[in-house]
């Protein structure tokens, strides 16, 4: 009979680290809390390009702002694109079942020193940036965040506009 309890003990034991492990990770679903680990979100001058992403398990952020700029006591994802040429404005908008206060804001320069361009806060479960004008060639950075601490999945589309207004789709 010990054998058959060392036995389970061995074999469980291990199972058991293996299970926890397991749920650990699969409960955190970002990759890109730091504005240093940033999803690509480049899309061609006249088009809309849609991406997933989560807020569970990510962490705050501190960045260079104030108001709707400021992310430093709730969860924060980053993403960033590069305009193109032709590029003239751009629109986020933001989708969540999850997330009924999103918070978004667009910033030029680098991770080391960011500097706010627009931001918004959205309501019931949907937020916008319209119109914001940025320059061709340029790279920017989105940080979505949650006031409230609210986590959970949610769709966000980035839409160029080229210079005269064109989008294609």
């Amino acid at each position: 009979m010990s054998n058959l309890s060392t036995l389970i003990k061995c074999f469980c034991l291990p199972v058991f680290l293996i299970l926890t492990f397991t749920s650990n990770i699969s409960s955190q679903c970002f990759t890109n809390d730091l504005c240093s680990e940033a999803i690509d979100f480049t899309t061609p001058g006249g088009t809309t390009n849609c991406l997933t992403g989560c807020l569970t398990g990510a962490g705050p952020d501190v960045t260079n702002g104030t108001g709707c700029s400021d992310f430093s006591n709730i969860p924060t994802v980053w993403f960033t694109f590069t305009t193109d040429f032709n590029t003239e404005f751009i629109n986020i908008d933001f989708a969540s079942p999850d997330i009924s206060l999103a918070q978004l804001a667009i910033y030029q320069g680098d991770c080391g020193g960011l500097i706010p361009l627009d931001c918004t806060i959205g309501n019931g479960g949907s937020g916008e940036l319209s119109t914001v004008n940025v320059q061709p060639n340029t790279t920017y950075w989105l940080a979505v965040g949650s006031i409230g601490g609210q986590t959970g999945d949610f769709n966000i589309c980035l839409t160029t506009i080229l210079s005269g207004g064109t989008t294609c789709n």
